[in-house]
């Protein structure tokens, strides 16, 4: 997820694309609409209702084996394989779904391929009862497990790394990944209506229950794998992390999904029979290139900047909401889609009292992305600044100790764990922040992760990349470091969306911070001052 300037150049960057391990997983819930239905027809539709909960009784017909291709910039990238078969346990039949997503994108000249798996048990009355989620990049796998004990859904992380079950309050009208989907199979929607889903969505190392409402708009001609398709527009709202995630799908009078789409992000379409092998269309999508933000003017020395002023514009966003506000970046309105971002890199001002959050146990404690207690970890922690007693010079020792040590950039994986980093030293700037991050909670600094964008020149143009870093709580504010750059802190080069601890279910807003600002930020430079 970055770009790595030569190592020999002493203010080398990271280049965070939003990348693919993201893609997936915001992909992830519209491709669930590519699932067979295995929730049988409610018995008592009340007719004319317009806004209803989700539930259904009774028995349906299954489909087996569905496919859809995912394209991204108008190029395929992967595919979704969908299976649905018949199980019996304990002397009832059970119904298991399982959806394989595989995606291949480039970044800087390497091919990274994403697996993801998900599964369900659920009775034929769509009661979830285990389920499986499973992320995969290279050797790199993160797994999600859980299952439904009395009223509450206890999940675990493969490896757990010493970190607790989660268990979270599980209700019967709640419903699987697959939910939306089979609801509307299940109730074909009509122009008009609406319906609110609850159901489960993952993240890395959690999962959650989430809000989803379906809105249905008019029948539409529709283009579509196989030509063009009268369909059901049907606007989706899914309420995640505080935040309204967008998309749009189009099914037919069945209620089968043909085509979904996250704007700015991809588009799946369902087709009829197992797609041929891709014809390396996902080679000529290099998310490097297209998620670059070009600037007209060329920042000489950003990084030793201690005050810049920029002018940001969201085509259809709104900025001020978009960019994180506290002591060091001012935000304010211009109008509804402008905004001034003020940067401002001195320390010793007073902070905004009520911008600058104290820490709390999940910046400080590991989880199974940050293993402050892994052995390894709490080794390198223990070698750097042996006798040093101020959290702030200990960690900007960490911070270039993991910008030294750190072997090379690795594009092809897509999000490693911190123990996983310790281990192979290599990675992009994700790999960079969760490494520093944990090296800081071993030694008793609190820690978090900050997502965002970063001034960068991709070959002789300016700009700005998405990009992660650290920041560390220090006496009374939280003040940024880059690993990938090891100059004991940062300039006004950094623009900041959102932070997180990573903790379970928290990974999720450094997630989605990008999707408002993705492929429609315009970003003008006005003032710099060293």
């Amino acid at each position: 997820m970055a770009i790595h300037l030569p190592k020999n150049n002493p203010r080398s960057v990271c280049w965070f694309v939003v990348g693919q391990w993201k893609l997936s997983f915001l992909l992830c819930w519209i491709l669930t609409g590519c699932a067979p239905s295995n929730v049988p027809k409610p018995a008592n539709k009340v007719s004319g209702e317009k806004v209803g909960s989700a539930t259904s009784e009774g028995s349906a017909e299954l489909a087996s084996d569905e496919w859809a291709v995912i394209y991204m910039e108008q190029q395929p990238v992967g595919t979704i394989h969908t299976e649905v078969r018949e199980t019996t346990e304990a002397g009832r039949t059970l119904i298991q779904t399982q959806s394989t997503t595989r995606m291949t994108l480039q970044r800087m000249g390497q091919l990274t391929e994403v697996l993801q798996l998900q599964e369900s048990v659920e009775t034929k009355q769509g009661q979830l009862i285990r389920f499986r989620s499973e992320m995969k990049n290279g050797a790199t796998a993160l797994v999600i497990r859980g299952q439904v004990a009395g009223d509450h859904l206890v999940s675990v992380v493969e490896p757990s790394t010493g970190t607790k079950p989660n268990s979270i309050l599980w209700k019967s009208k709640y419903r699987g990944f697959f939910g939306p989907d089979q609801i509307m199979r299940a109730n074909p929607m009509q122009p008009g209506e609406s319906r609110v889903v609850e159901i489960l969505f993952p993240g890395l190392t959690s999962v959650q229950v989430v809000e989803t409402r379906l809105t249905a708009l008019d029948f539409e001609e529709t283009k579509v794998a196989a030509g063009t398709k009268r369909l059901l527009k049907v606007t989706s709202t899914l309420d995640l992390a505080g935040q309204a995630v967008l998309s749009s799908l189009w099914i037919d009078e069945a209620g089968v999904q043909w085509k979904a789409e996250i704007p700015g992000v991809g588009v799946v379409l369902r087709v009829d029979k197992k797609p041929e092998r891709l014809q390396n269309g996902s080679a000529a999508v290099d998310l490097s290139q297209s998620s670059f933000v070009p600037l007209k003017r060329k920042v000489e020395r950003i990084h030793e900047t201690r005050r810049v002023e920029y002018q940001v514009h969201l085509k259809t966003n709104d900025p001020a909401k978009a960019f994180h506000h506290d002591t060091r970046q001012q935000v304010v309105a211009v109008d509804k889609h402008t905004a001034r971002v003020t940067v401002d890199a001195a320390a010793d001002k007073p902070p905004l009292g009520d911008r600058e959050t104290p820490p709390g146990d999940a910046d400080r404690s590991e989880n199974s992305l940050i293993q402050s207690q892994d052995p390894l970890i709490q080794k390198m922690a223990s070698q750097v600044a042996v006798s040093e007693e101020d959290p702030w010079r200990i960690a900007t020792a960490l911070e270039l100790h993991v910008r030294r040590s750190m072997k090379r950039a690795d594009f092809s994986t897509a999000f490693a764990s911190a123990a996983e980093v310790a281990r192979t030293l290599r990675g992009d700037c994700s790999e960079h922040a969760v490494l520093l991050t944990a090296l800081c909670r071993a030694r008793d600094i609190p820690a978090r992760v900050a997502t965002g964008l970063v001034y960068v020149a991709l070959g002789k143009r300016p700009g700005f990349g998405f990009h992660m870093w650290t920041e560390v709580w220090i006496r009374d504010r939280w003040l940024p470091l880059d690993a990938t750059i090891g100059r004991g802190g940062i300039g006004c080069g950094h623009l900041k969306l959102t932070h997180s601890n990573l903790s379970n279910g928290d990974e999720v807003s450094a997630i989605l911070s990008v999707l408002p600002v993705l492929r429609q930020v315009q970003i003008e430079v006005r003032d710099v001052a060293y």
